[in-house]
């Protein structure tokens, strides 16, 4: 059926479990499982990766909600001695210090807040999402991301503003980058509704161990045409300028478009 890539030679094993608790106003679920590779032991290398996540959201009132994610993935690569020669690996070699270990600890958290009437809505959003990883190389990084908004919906003219200001920061050896930036866009619906057009901007100034590396600036152009139950055309055009300040690397202008069709059965 045209497929480029098949996951092949895993066994996924998972549960799940999830409930409501105090009137329904707060929703937990956790999650658990294992996979693994080299199923008939042809390979040269085993991989073990272990999963775990949890998951919560707390609706307060009506008008405001807040929801927490938390993940761990651990990874474990090691050398299958059964199928590696003498030639490919020395008897001195200790098969433990070609094993690797990663652990990835991911983790989230946002606040939703909503007001209006039935011809004006006002949302207001805010996000903080952090990763740490480490291995048993002595690698490890460190990314924290957040990302605080408001948005603005004139509901009879099928209308939706909304600004947001996004920070990033991230530590890995010796570089500290970070990046700060507005977004902005609007969104409308014409035609009775049948196509969907947004505009948006954003902008990023981006630094590395305190000092400025540069600005990043991108347009995007966005539509979406429905036509009836079965039809949908979609026109993508983005453009974003690089701006490196200092380094090797030149700074470029890039342009992309896509057009897609799609049919829905």
């Amino acid at each position: 059926m045209g497929s480029v890539y098949l996951n092949n030679d895993l066994e996924d094993i998972s549960g799940n479990l999830s409930w409501r608790m105090f009137k329904g106003k707060v929703s937990t679920s956790l999650g658990s499982g294992i996979q693994r590779n080299n199923l008939d032991d042809a390979l040269a290398s085993k991989m073990n990766r272990f999963i775990g996540s949890a998951n919560i959201n707390y609706a307060m009132s009506q008008k405001l909600s807040f929801n927490g994610t938390y993940s761990n993935f651990t990874a474990n690569t090691k050398v299958n001695n059964s199928r590696v020669s003498s030639d490919q690996l020395s008897l001195t070699q200790n098969a433990d210090s070609l094993a690797y270990n990663q652990i990835t600890h991911n983790a989230n958290a946002g606040f939703n807040y909503n007001q209006g009437s039935e011809k004006v809505k006002h949302v207001i959003f805010g996000n903080l999402n952090f990763q740490k990883a480490n291995d048993n190389k002595g690698n490890s990084s460190v990314f924290y991301n957040t990302n605080v908004g408001y948005q603005h919906s004139l509901i009879p003219q099928a209308l939706n503003v909304s600004a947001s200001l996004t920070y990033s920061t991230s530590f890995l050896k010796q570089l500290h980058n970070q990046s700060i930036g507005p977004n902005v866009s609007v969104g409308k619906q014409l035609f009775h509704k049948m196509l969907r057009s947004t505009i948006a901007f954003t902008y990023l100034k981006t630094f590395v161990n305190e000092t400025s590396s540069g600005t990043t600036s991108m347009v995007r152009f966005s539509n979406t045409f429905k036509k009836g139950k079965h039809h949908s055309i979609s026109l993508d055009l983005t453009y974003m300028n690089r701006f490196i300040g200092q380094g090797t690397a030149p700074s470029f202008n890039e342009f992309r478009g896509n057009l897609i069709y799609g049919y829905l059965f």
